[in-house]
């Protein structure tokens, strides 16, 4: 008689219907559970004896361990090492959260506005994050430390995300799989690599996750093989990765869906509400998220700053953050609070000056006999300090006043409808940005074009904004039209925030979106409808209803193409003043681009382009933080360059072509507007609103009157000369330009097309989706971000939070962004650096006749290079911009080490002197050296500037000085000229320069940075652009007829031969003679060859078109 299943093994624990074993474990690290009728051949498998042996050796050797982690939980207060972002310790760089401070406990309740309890009845986000029990099917998968070959899991040549499912003809190998050599270690605990069953499925999963790194899928077999065959440890196999994947994207949130546009095209979208929920649930950028507006003055760096929030008379109060918080009391717009004489209605929440003092605007409410009468003529702001009650305190104690008659609607509205569907929980409105542009998704040169979608959450700061780390993709197809992806957006926002319930939904967020086509955003906020069904109607469920409408609404837009931005009157958006200029497109690779093109022309006939070329290679780079110009490529393509060159080129393009446009003064006008309007666009912040679109006005306006004197007909050519007009206006109403700038979208187009590389092109869209939501789920785990399961919000264990921190590789692979962890006023050292006396320092660098900083038996370093107040770093050689004001030429760095062992770093420099007078033709501030040597402390380097050398003052610098190509790293014999200049004097300080910009401007006098006033003749510059194009129409219509003339000469001359031809074919009488029936030869005397000219040969081209003509119609008469 067989033993009991109880008695086979004191490891497994049997229960009615299943069984659970308590040294093997699950995916995810659990104790391994399966059927009850499994119990004895799990017992007596190969896995299960070699985890007893292994346990009963380990407690033999005493090095038996207790778990050293639990799973983390919300009620843990202790502090966890996470990986650190570049954009979570520097308080500096970001403003404070307008919001009080709260507990951890209090934080995660944000979450709770995005997943509400399981018990909720109304959920706005359906739970799919249910806590994960496998059951008996699920366990038939690979374990982690089987070593059996993967080879015929492979489908060989295809890339696609379909699951690994084995083909039906297995491979020898499979048969007899390999044995490799590997040391026995015994499964981890349950939660030490939580959410992960082992360190090598975390590290496996983080490698196969990577942005920007991808691997096709047999690459990824290769490298489990190849850790397997090194005697790697617990080494999954591809199947179990892949399932461990799917598993935990479906614990987090999945958010890919497929979506149908009204024409029928299919594709799939990543849900944006688990965008969401992943941003508000990452410890790492919820405390940056802002979504309050801010006024702080003129002030305006953000885009909370934007007038469009800001403004008075905005008509924004609906869709900006209805909910706040104070003293654990909390109001709601549109409901009466009550103050210590009067009343008042708050239609807007926003916080004031440097330290956010949270205010109201709305209309203040007076008692009357009547009853309550609210001021609506105007708008005043006031401190929520001064609110004493909220409005359901005075319902609460029967205090609430009663509303005069024109009041009413007012209270109608009243307590606000979020405020019962919220509860206590919090309601905010967060603003995205939605980049859309075609995009290939191939790597090689073949065209594979794609319509694509990103986002970005603009509740961030601009300096997390930029990074990488804070794209996220939304859709893409190679079928579906930008109308369509639009669709599919806006249904994917409806399905979350739209009720067509009889009951209120459960909405607990707003979303802003700025959707952008090509080169343009469009701002919109998703508003909230609390729908009732119609009670004399039909009785009809919610999904009849949808489905109606859909056929509806399908059947309308199959009449007409309705466009899914235009339908947003009640979301307060205006799509024409909701559509800024963007100004990678408008500025770089377009005015920018049409100058360099007309400049490069006139170079060209002038056969000065060579000069141009050494000029461009000889130009002084540092201070810019771009790479040393490739000028060779540079002028070889120049019909082929990017927007990095352009960036590059209108910083330093004034330097070089100075005197290379004879007798066209308007050119080098156009080059110095285009640094300098340039330079302000790129401002990060602007201290003062007023001023700064007032000079950008100017600055376009005189631009455009140098445009038209150079070519008026590009202007009616190209919109983009246009688009410059509103720009001042966009800054105002969004805040700096660098804001709604594509840059970092155009970026992310590497990381989109290395995520469709291995893609079969059966489904694209819905691998691509797939694959960055595999990805997005990967970096939220490692970030710390949390999920919620069951009725708890967990995170990763410690031991994957800090694991990032200790490897850079596996930190890039996330896409965390690098910690710049050297402090401003830090030194670096080289390692075997000699200390040495002050004197011997000294004499190498000029500096003999300073007196040392301190006594005479001490000792100096020379350093490599310092960090300056920027984030510069700065080198000897490097030019720099001194706290004080000042510039100075940095001659060494060095470290002073004092007798009792402390260090002092200091900056030895020679000084520079500013000029009284801006230069005469370039119009920027001159400097030059003073010879005054001195040293100052490393923490007084404000920054990097930028100074090129004043070629334009002597004429002088010819380009005589001979270099040598390098040429795989080593020096050839084919000579480079560049410029030898003429002295070292004379310096012009580049305030084309983007990098640094206003630092430098705080450091120059106004009356030197300030711009000269052009002597243009508006009336006349008119005049004579209408000249020149009514001159080119008329050149043109000219051409256009003699064209034509040539052409009717043709047809007649070929109608005349024809006629000829037949008047040959009568026939002969009898004093003729028959024509002789012969060919024509084609042999000509060979003739000395004449210079071929255009002209000549369309001669010749003519006149052999027509001899060919006269032959056929001859040959033709004759047969």
């Amino acid at each position: 008689m067989p033993a009991p299943l109880s008695t086979l093994s004191p490891y497994v624990q049997v229960k009615t219907n299943s069984a659970t074993c308590s040294v093997c474990c699950d995916d995810f690290g659990k104790p391994l559970s399966f059927s009850k009728g499994a119990v004895r051949k799990h017992v007596e498998s190969v896995k299960h004896i070699t985890n007893v042996k292994g346990l009963k050796k380990l407690k033999k050797s005493e090095f038996a361990q207790k778990p050293k982690h639990t799973r983390p939980i919300v009620e843990d207060d202790a502090d966890e090492e996470a990986p650190a972002l570049n954009f979570g310790e520097t308080s500096s760089l970001v403003p404070k959260p307008a919001l009080p401070p709260v507990s951890l406990q209090e934080f995660l309740t944000v979450f709770n506005c995005l997943t509400p309890p399981h018990d909720a009845p109304d959920d706005l986000f359906e739970d799919c994050l249910t806590q994960y029990r496998p059951t008996s099917d699920q366990l038939n998968g690979a374990s982690d430390d089987e070593s059996q070959s993967e080879l015929g899991d492979f489908r060989f040549g295809s890339d696609s995300e379909e699951e690994d499912d084995p083909p039906s003809h297995a491979s020898s190998s499979s048969a007899n799989p390999p044995q490799y050599p590997t040391h026995w270690q015994p499964n981890p605990s349950a939660d030490e690599w939580f959410p992960y069953a082992s360190f090598a499925m975390y590290l496996a999963d983080i490698l196969f996750s990577s942005r920007r790194l991808h691997f096709s899928r047999e690459q990824m077999w290769a490298i489990l093989e190849f850790a397997r065959a090194t005697g790697g440890q617990n080494i999954p196999r591809l199947s179990t990765l892949r399932k461990t994947q799917e598993k935990l994207k479906v614990r987090i949130g999945d958010p890919t869906q497929r979506h149908v546009s009204p024409s029928g095209t299919a594709f799939y979208v990543n849900k944006i509400s688990e965008t969401l929920k992943q941003d508000m649930a990452n410890p790492h950028l919820r405390p940056h998220m802002n979504f309050l507006p801010h006024i702080e003055g003129k002030h305006m760096s953000q885009a909370w700053h934007g007038q469009k929030m800001t403004h008075l008379k905005s008509n924004i109060d609906s869709v900006l953050t209805p909910y706040l918080r104070v003293n654990d009391r909390i109001y709601y717009v549109n409901e009466l609070v009550r103050r210590k004489n009067d009343y008042f209605l708050p239609l807007r929440w926003i916080t004031y000056g440097p330290s956010k003092e949270l205010c109201a605007i709305g209309h203040q409410a007076t008692e009357t006999a009547s009853g309550l009468v609210i001021n609506t003529k105007e708008k005043v702001t006031l401190r929520v300090s001064t609110f004493l009650e909220s409005f359901p305190e005075m319902q609460r104690r029967g205090a609430v006043p009663v509303f005069s008659g024109a009041a009413r609607d007012f209270r109608a509205k009243m307590p606000h409808p979020l405020r019962e569907v919220a509860g206590s929980r919090p309601v905010y409105s967060i603003p995205l940005i939605i980049f859309m542009d075609d995009v290939s998704g191939n790597t090689s040169k073949q065209w594979n074009k794609h319509w694509s979608c990103y986002l970005s959450n603009a509740a961030l700061p601009r300096e997390v904004l930029q990074a990488e780390y804070n794209v996220r993709f939304v859709s893409t197809s190679p079928h579906a039209t930008p109308a369509e992806l639009m669709h599919g957006i806006r249904s994917s926002i409806d399905q979350e925030y739209y009720g067509m319930r009889p009951k209120p939904v459960k909405l607990l967020t707003s979303v802003w979106k700025l959707p952008y086509n090509r080169d343009r955003y469009k701002r919109l906020r998703i508003m909230f409808l609390l729908r009732k069904a119609d009670s004399n109607g039909a009785y009809r469920s919610a999904q009849e209803i949808e489905d109606i409408l859909k056929v509806e609404i399908a059947t309308a837009r199959k009449i007409g193409h309705l466009n899914p931005l235009l339908d947003m009157e009640g979301l307060c958006v205006d799509i024409h003043l909701d559509t800024p200029t963007e100004i990678l497109h408008t500025i770089l690779l377009g005015v920018v681009k049409y100058f360099w093109a007309q400049s490069v022309f006139v170079l060209e006939k002038d056969k000065k382009l060579t000069i141009l070329e050494s000029r461009l290679a000889s130009v002084n780079t540092a201070g810019l933080d771009i790479p040393e110009l490739n000028a060779a490529y540079i002028c070889q393509y120049r019909g082929s360059l990017i927007g990095r060159h352009f960036k590059a080129i209108v910083q330093v393009m004034p330097f070089v072509v100075y005197d290379l446009f004879a007798g066209n003064a308007h050119l080098i006008n156009a080059w110095l507007l285009l640094g300098r309007m340039t330079s302000l666009l790129w401002y990060t912040e602007i201290e003062d609103i007023d001023t700064y679109t007032n000079e950008l006005r100017h600055l376009i306006d005189d631009f455009l009157l140098v445009t038209a004197s150079c070519s008026p007909s590009i202007m009616l050519l190209k919109p983009k000369f246009h688009f410059l007009v509103h720009l001042a206006d966009y800054i105002q109403r969004f805040g700096p330009a660098l804001l709604f700038s594509t840059e970092r979208f155009e970026s992310f187009n590497g990381v989109f097309r290395a995520a469709s590389t291995h893609s079969n092109r059966q489904a694209p869209s819905r691998d691509i989706a797939r694959r960055f939501a595999n990805t997005e789920r990967a970096k939220h785990i490692c970030s710390g971000g949390f999920w919620k399961e069951g009725k708890q919000w967990v995170r990763a264990s410690p031991a994957v939070l800090s694991y990032p921190a200790k490897s850079p590789v596996f930190s890039k692979l996330i896409g965390i962004p690098k910690v710049n962890r050297d402090a401003p006023g830090s030194v670096h050292t080289r390692a075997n650096a000699k200390a040495t006396l002050w004197l011997k320092h000294v004499q190498g660098v000029g500096a003999a006749h300073l007196e040392a900083p301190g006594g005479a038996k001490d000792y100096y370093t020379a350093a490599v290079s310092l960090v300056s107040q920027s984030g510069d770093t700065v080198k000897p050689g490097s030019d720099i911009l001194l706290r004080d004001q000042s510039f100075g030429h940095v001659r060494s760095i060095f470290v002073h080490r004092l007798t009792n062992g402390s260090t002092v770093d200091y900056v030895l420099i020679e000084r520079y002197t500013l000029d009284e007078q801006k230069h005469p033709l370039l119009d920027m501030p001159v400097v030059s050296r003073s010879s005054i040597v001195a040293y100052v402390p490393a923490m007084e380097v404000e920054c990097l500037v930028n100074l090129q050398h004043d070629c334009a003052r002597s004429r002088r610098c010819e380009c005589t000085k001979v270099t040598y190509e390098i040429q795989e790293r080593e020096r050839t014999s084919k000579k480079l000229l560049r410029v030898n200049h003429s002295d070292q004097v004379w310096f012009i300080v580049n305030i084309h320069a983007l990098h640094n910009s206003l630092r430098l401007r705080r450091a120059i006098p106004p009356r030197l940075h300030s711009r000269k006033v052009l002597s243009l003749d508006k009336e006349r510059i008119f005049e004579n652009a209408v000249e020149k194009l009514a001159a080119s129409k008329a050149e043109k219509t000219r051409i256009a007829a003699a064209k034509k003339a040539a052409k009717t000469m043709v047809n007649d001359a070929t109608e005349n031969a024809g006629n000829g031809s037949e008047g040959l074919a009568e026939p002969a009488t009898a004093n003729e003679e028959p024509e002789v029936n012969e060919e024509p030869t084609a042999i000509e005397e060979p003739t000395a060859p004449a210079p071929t000219t255009k002209a000549s040969s369309r001669k010749r081209k003519n006149t052999t078109a027509e001899s060919s003509v006269k032959s056929h119609l001859a040959q033709k008469q004759r047969k």
